[in-house]
């Protein structure tokens, strides 16, 4: 059974405890603030059955940056870096399985350099999730 919520992301109350396998959250936590984040990821932890999992993807901050100071989208509220996401998801209790990358910035972003024609080149899933411009992560509720 799959089933669609239209509400605000740090609204689970829909949703019993240990009731939900999967949360998917596409390109959507860096619409919130960074203590919606917070809620986003203890709420999603409450709902996960032990065991279930969360997939959650958004633009990485680090790459951005780089490419200008200011958020890269002025309806973002917060960027993350992999670090930073890492971190909110463990605090949590959350395990990360998986850390992976989409559009790969290359050699330029290690000495911190916003190169769009290797972001470009550069298309698919990349293990140096640090290095690109999308951040994708899985993470498990232990069970």
């Amino acid at each position: 059974l799959v089933r669609y919520e239209y509400r605000s992301m740090a609204d689970l109350s829909f949703a019993g405890t240990a009731t939900v396998d999967l949360i998917y959250s596409g390109q959507s936590i860096e619409h919130v603030t960074e203590e919606d984040g917070d809620i986003v990821l203890k709420e999603s932890f409450r709902v996960l059955k032990p065991g279930g999992f969360m997939a959650i993807d958004t633009p990485n901050g680090l790459v951005c940056r780089l490419q200008q100071a200011s958020f890269i989208d002025p309806d973002h509220k917060v960027e993350y870096t992999l670090g930073e996401l890492r971190d909110k998801a463990t605090s949590v209790g959350f395990t990360v399985l998986t850390e992976r990358g989409l559009n790969w910035g290359g050699p330029a972003v290690a000495r911190g350099v916003f190169d769009p024609a290797s972001l470009a080149a550069n298309r698919g899933i990349y293990y140096d999730a640090a290095g690109c411009y999308l951040l994708a992560l899985v993470i498990q509720k232990p069970g």
